[in-house]
C-alpha cells in the first residue's frame, strides 16, 4: 500500500463523484480544509429532485477509503455535497474523525461502512446537522415532479449524522461484528437520525451487523426526522456486545437500543436538559451549552468518559462529569454582536495591535496606544460551532494561538485562517462589564504578558486568574 499524505488548507469541490477517494492508501492526515458540492452527478439533488433512472442515483462518500488504514479528518468543513459525507468503507480501518463541522450532505454525514472487525475508529467533538435545505427546495420543486413524474421524484432527505452499517453484500460472510468504534463529544442537530447501527437489509444479501467492545458517550442529540431504514431515534442500536452508551443527552428525539447486552447508564433521553439559550441560524454548537439549572450538570459517570468536553474543556475540572458534550460553565458565551470592535485591555487601557502593521503571517500580536489604524480594528464574527474569529481589518488575517499551542505562554500571532480552534475564541461577560476572551483548543485565557502597562506587551495564552490583564472591553465601531 502507498503511506504517506498531509492534505492542509485545501479545498475540493465541484467533482462528478467523491472528493477524496482514497484506495490501499495508509498514513493520510487531512486538516483544516473544506470539502463542498462533490458528487456532481448528482446535482439536480441542489434542486430538491431526483431522477427515476439509475444512472445517477450512486450516492458516493465525499471523503471515503477502500482498503485504508490510519486516516484521520480533523478541523474541516464536510457540507453541500450530493452524496455522503465521510467515512472508511470496505477493508479500511483506525480513522479519527475529530473536530469538524459536517452538514447539508445529502445522506449520511459520517458513514462507518466497513467489513472491517477492527474498526478502530474515533468520531469526536464533531458538530452535525442538517438544515431544513433540501425539504425546503423540494417543495420548491413539486411543481417539476408532478409535471413530469416519469423524471423526477421529490426527496426531501434528511439524513443520519452517524451511522455504523456494512452495505458490502456478503463480504466476510452473512454475520459481521464492527469492533471499537468511539462516538464521543458531538453536538448533533435535527438529522434524520442521530447514531444509528442496524442490519441495512438482510433480505438483499446484506450482512448481520453487531457493534462490539464499543463506546457511545457524551453526545448531544436534538431533533430527529424520519427517513426510513428503522425507527426515528436519536440513538438506535440494534445489536451490540460490550457497548458502553452513556453520558448522553438526547432530546425532541425517541431512543431504541434493541439489545439487552448494551450496557445503558447516566444519559438524560427525552427528559428537558435546560440548555442556556436557544437554537441560532445558522445553527451553532453554542446553542447546546447546560444552564445552571441543567440536571446534566454533575450527573455523569467520569469513569471511561473522554478527557475534554467539545470546546476541549477539562471534563473532570471539577471533580464531576457532566451528561452531554458540553461541561457547564459559568461563562458562556452571550450571543455577541458580529461588528468591528476597538478592543482594549482593561488594566492599561491600550489595544489589540498587530506589530508594525504587518500583513505577514506569524506577525505578533501585542498592546499599544491607540491611533485608529486598521491593525489595530479587528472584525470579530462567530462561527457555526459558536467560537468568534478576530479578523485584522489591515490585513485579512485572524487572531491564532502559535501553532495550535495551549500551554502557558503560547504567543498569538495573525495567520491565515484555517477553521481550527486555535483561531476560534469564545466571548465570555465578566461581572465587571468586562469580556474574557477564551480559546476553545484549551480552555485558557488571552493575557498580557507580566501585566504590562508598556506598548508593545505581547499577548499569550495562560491560566484564567479574572485579572484585569486578562479582561478586555470591545468598543463597537461599526458593521
Amino acid at each position: 500500500r502507498a503511506s504517506g499524505l498531509n492534505i492542509n488548507n485545501t479545498e475540493i469541490a465541484y467533482n462528478k463523484t467523491y472528493g477524496l477517494e482514497l484506495i490501499n492508501f495508509n498514513n493520510v492526515v487531512m486538516q483544516s480544509s473544506t470539502v463542498r458540492e462533490n458528487a456532481q452527478n448528482n446535482w439536480h439533488r441542489r434542486l430538491g429532485i431526483e431522477p427515476t433512472f439509475e444512472t445517477n442515483s450512486a450516492w458516493p462518500h465525499s471523503i471515503i477509503g477502500f482498503d485504508s488504514d490510519n486516516v484521520k479528518i480533523l478541523d474541516s468543513r464536510i457540507h453541500d455535497n450530493h452524496g455522503e459525507g465521510v467515512g472508511p468503507f470496505g477493508g479500511s480501518a483506525k480513522w479519527e474523525i475529530r473536530r469538524n463541522m459536517v452538514y447539508d450532505n445529502w445522506s449520511v454525514n459520517v458513514y462507518i461502512d466497513t467489513n472491517r472487525t477492527d474498526a478502530d475508529t474515533v468520531v469526536d467533538r464533531n458538530f452535525i446537522y442538517q438544515t431544513s435545505k433540501y425539504s425546503d427546495l423540494a417543495a420548491n420543486y413539486q411543481r417539476a415532479a408532478d409535471e413530469k413524474p416519469y423524471i423526477y421524484v421529490v426527496r426531501a432527505n434528511f439524513p443520519d449524522a452517524v451511522r455504523i452499517v456494512s452495505e458490502l453484500r456478503n463480504a466476510g460472510g452473512p454475520k459481521i461484528t464492527i469492533s471499537n468504534v468511539r462516538v464521543t463529544n458531538n453536538v448533533i442537530q435535527d438529522t434524520g437520525g442521530g447514531i444509528r447501527s442496524f442490519d441495512y437489509n438482510l433480505a438483499d444479501g446484506y450482512p448481520e451487523i453487531t457493534i462490539a467492545n464499543s463506546v457511545i458517550a457524551n453526545n448531544t442529540i436534538v431533533g430527529t426526522r424520519n427517513i426510513g431504514f428503522g425507527p426515528e431515534a436519536g440513538i438506535w442500536l440494534q445489536r451490540g456486545e460490550n457497548v458502553q452508551v452513556f453520558n448522553n443527552i438526547v432530546s425532541e428525539a425517541p431512543v431504541s437500543i434493541q439489545d439487552g447486552r448494551i450496557t445503558v447508564g447516566n444519559n438524560i433521553f427525552n427528559q428537558n436538559p435546560q440548555f442556556a439559550s436557544a437554537r441560532t441560524s445558522p445553527p451553532t454548537a453554542n446553542s447546546f451549552r447546560l444552564a445552571a439549572n441543567s440536571p446534566a450538570i454533575g450527573t455523569g459517570t467520569c469513569a471511561g468518559a473522554p478527557a475534554e468536553d467539545f470546546f476541549g474543556k477539562p471534563r473532570t475540572a471539577d471533580g464531576k462529569c457532566d451528561i452531554g458534550a458540553i461541561e457547564f460553565s459559568t461563562q458562556i458565551n452571550t450571543g455577541f454582536a458580529n461588528g468591528v470592535y476597538k478592543i482594549s485591555a482593561q488594566h492599561s487601557g491600550k489595544v489589540i495591535d498587530v506589530s508594525g502593521i504587518s500583513n505577514n503571517d506569524e506577525a505578533i500580536i501585542h498592546q499599544w496606544n491607540y491611533v485608529g489604524a486598521t491593525n489595530q480594528q479587528w472584525r470579530v464574527e462567530q462561527q457555526a460551532d459558536g467560537g468568534y474569529r478576530f479578523t485584522a481589518l489591515h490585513s485579512g488575517k485572524v487572531m491564532d494561538a502559535k501553532s495550535g499551542g495551549t500551554s502557558n505562554g503560547t504567543v498569538i500571532w495573525q495567520y491565515t485562517w484555517n477553521n481550527t480552534c486555535a483561531q476560534k475564541w469564545r466571548i465570555e461577560d465578566r461581572a465587571d462589564g468586562a469580556k474574557t476572551i477564551r480559546s476553545t483548543c484549551s480552555d485558557k485565557v488571552l493575557d498580557v504578558a507580566g501585566v504590562s502597562q508598556a506598548n508593545g506587551a505581547a499577548l499569550q495564552l495562560y491560566d484564567a486568574a479574572g485579572s484585569g490583564n486578562q479582561a478586555f472591553i470591545f468598543d463597537r465601531l461599526g458593521d
